[in-house]
């Protein structure tokens, strides 16, 4: 199992590595406009899945590039939050903690409703 920041890493240097080959570097905004097309590609394969969209592929190869959308999803985020000097994993913690008191302060609004 990989950390957040292991994995940064390896997202960075596989974006690296098409810079290497004569692709253009990828800036945040190329890396935003990728995740609307990753994110689209992400939603056709789950309505495929789902039956509201028709496909010739099984689930098991349905879920197989669900996978891969998500992990090109993954990576696009872990790249931006490089390019952006975002530390992930702090970003991560504050959210959970965030969430965890939004969580807590329904429940006790509906304890008292």
């Amino acid at each position: 199992m990989h950390t957040i920041d292991e994995l940064k890493e390896q997202a960075v240097s596989i974006f690296r590595k098409y810079e290497e080959t004569g692709t253009n570097r990828w800036s945040a905004d190329t890396v935003v406009m990728d995740l609307s097309y990753q994110i689209g590609s992400l939603a056709k394969l789950i309505m495929c899945m789902r039956g509201n969209r028709n496909s010739n592929m099984v689930d098991e190869k349905l879920k197989e590039q669900i996978g891969d959308e998500i992990s090109d999803i993954l990576a696009d985020i872990l790249y931006l939050s490089n390019e952006l000097d975002i530390d992930i994993g702090q970003a991560w913690e504050n959210m959970l903690s965030s969430d965890g008191q939004k969580i807590s302060q329904k429940k006790r609004e509906k304890l008292y409703q």
